[in-house]
């Protein structure tokens, strides 16, 4: 018997294996702007836009949970990377990195919720939010792994090269940036968000071996997630950015989630290949490609894909429909209210 009346129930239900009314949907990107009439800058950094923004989108979409999307460098910025506003793309992309040379890690400090200005904002919308929303639909916060932060403050290649030559230089930057997720995740607790959207940038398996992932990324994503584990809602959301790439599987099972999340479209894993893999451990959250069908898609293609997601894996529960990564802000609005109708209509078949 399938009873729910809420968004808290649909998504509570789901994160427990379970099978709700209605397959659960959302949407995330930087596209939120658009809808509280304000530019992507201040929907990112500034608590009262951001919030009157975010909730705009919630009151445009009838959507089951809400993601934040403060800007992807808010603490980079604070370690030093200089930040080039793109209004266009709704993007915040690093001009000129904060470390430079592998003996910048050992400069960085702990960023302090409580007296850093950027942390300060992002917590006073964590309380708008928790107070706009009041109570109708779960809300996470983004945080961004230790080794995904040590990238957006030095880049790629740098943090790889140092990773295998400076390895003691690169892990004291990792353990600041570990202690200043956890102090940052418990004040947004603290202040009412529902869990955390916790995001890594470096599961593709070609970029790191087995090892260096265990030892540069595992470790410190661990201690983020036990800090925080009295979170209600624990997603975690594996960026493979190209088309083809993989994860490892058998790594991201070590993690104390309740979701999981990654482009599944762009991907050998599908989704009905990661439940396969790994059962019921997780709920699934994917089945929308935000690159190409939700972009550029018509609502009919949509509909499909939606269909096909929910019949793959969704039939049993532990399944939310939504995109394989942030969404554009480009994407027609009548493809996202077709996935919410889809979400509906085929959850009933």
């Amino acid at each position: 018997m399938r009873v729910v009346i809420d968004h808290f129930d649909r998504v509570r239900t789901c994160l427990k294996g379970g099978r709700p009314d209605r397959v659960p949907i959302s949407f995330w990107g930087h596209m939120y702007y658009k809808y509280g009439q304000v530019t992507f800058r201040e929907a990112s950094r500034e608590p009262e836009k951001l919030a009157h923004a975010h909730l705009a989108f919630c009151r445009k979409f009838d959507i089951d949970f809400l993601k934040m999307m403060p800007d992807g460098m808010y603490m980079a910025e604070r370690w030093g990377t200089k930040l080039n506003w793109d209004q266009e793309t709704a993007n915040a992309l690093p001009q000129e990195f904060g470390v430079k040379k592998a003996d910048d890690w050992e400069r960085l400090s702990v960023l302090n919720p409580s007296t850093d200005p950027v942390l300060l904002d992002q917590l006073k919308a964590v309380e708008l939010l928790a107070d706009g929303l009041d109570g109708s639909m779960p809300f996470i916060q983004t945080l961004f792994t230790p080794i995904t932060w040590a990238i957006k403050t030095a880049g790629q290649d740098r943090v790889i090269d140092d990773m295998r030559k400076e390895g003691g230089s690169l892990k004291h930057g990792l353990e600041m940036m570990t202690e200043s997720v956890v102090a940052f995740g418990q004040q947004c607790l603290d202040r009412g968000v529902t869990g955390f959207f916790l995001a890594m940038q470096n599961g593709s398996t070609d970029l790191m071996t087995p090892s260096e992932f265990d030892e540069f990324s595992l470790e410190y994503d661990l201690r983020i997630l036990r800090a925080l584990s009295k979170a209600e809602f624990l997603l975690l959301h594996v960026c493979t950015r190209r088309k083809g790439d993989r994860f490892d599987v058998d790594r991201i099972a070590k993690y104390p989630v309740h979701a999981i999340s990654w482009w599944d479209r762009g991907s050998p894993l599908t989704l009905s290949k990661v439940r396969e893999l790994l059962g019921t451990k997780f709920c699934l959250v994917g089945g929308l490609d935000h690159k190409e069908t939700l972009l550029n898609g018509f609502p009919q293609q949509i509909e499909e894909e939606a269909r096909e997601a929910i019949e793959s894996v969704g039939k049993n529960g532990g399944f939310m429909l939504g995109p394989g990564c942030t969404v554009s802000h480009k994407t027609p609005d009548r493809n996202l209210n077709a996935a919410i109708f889809a979400a509906s209509k085929y959850s009933q078949l």
